[in-house]
């Protein structure tokens, strides 16, 4: 998992180092407060995949499905932080803060949902 954490974090950084327009302190806070939640939430679908077998719980996200693997959800998770990024890179001004600030709002509702059903961090 740490060897992930490096290589999200080398991404990251890249894709503001060729951002399309620079990137204020604003739009960096933005993405850390998206990444920190997704993280978040991807701590909580393996907390869901170890506990599925055997109770009611099963993922609600249907492009991951009921049951991923540890590896389709850990694919998917890096993917959604760099396409994330990459996204916002290309996106100017306030399409950039509507863009982030929507996704942050999505992922801290879910994280708050799932906390609220009993689902915690699980890595």
């Amino acid at each position: 998992m740490t060897s992930t954490i490096k290589w999200l974090s080398i991404l990251f950084f890249a894709t503001l180092a060729q951002a399309s327009q620079p990137w204020s302190t604003q739009d960096k806070l933005m993405e850390m407060g998206f990444a920190t939640s997704i993280v978040m939430d991807w701590g909580q679908t393996r907390d869901i995949q170890r506990w599925s077998a055997g109770n009611h719980r099963h993922e609600e996200n249907p492009i991951l499905g009921g049951h991923p693997s540890n590896d389709a959800i850990n694919n998917y998770f890096i993917s959604s932080l760099v396409l994330h990024a990459l996204i916002a890179d290309q996106l100017h001004g306030k399409w950039r803060t509507a863009w982030q600030a929507a996704w942050i709002g999505l992922e801290v509702g879910t994280v708050q949902r799932n906390y609220a059903l009993g689902i915690r961090l699980n890595f």
